[in-house]
């Protein structure tokens, strides 16, 4: 499961990440579970520049999942052909 749905459907109004991590309090909670898509106006409004109040991502979640996919998709093919 993507831990980002899941993350949504077990804390969809932000409430724990925003007691843990202050500095994403005044984000809305449509916002708040990935902030460094806030553009740089928003990011401004909210009071956290991303890559100087919050750490920019450490993994593209997009693009890790994308290439784990490829992976799983080319054992599968490895293993169907044994």
């Amino acid at each position: 499961m993507n831990c980002f749905i899941k993350l949504l459907k077990i804390n969809s109004e932000g409430k724990y990440v925003k007691h843990w991590l202050k500095e994403l309090a005044k984000i809305p909670a449509k916002k708040v579970h990935q902030p460094w898509q806030l553009t740089l106006e928003e990011q401004k409004k909210y009071s956290v520049i991303i890559g100087a109040d919050y750490p920019h991502p450490i993994v593209d979640l997009e693009k890790s999942v994308h290439i784990n996919e490829e992976k799983y998709k080319k054992a599968l093919e490895l293993f169907s052909k044994q």
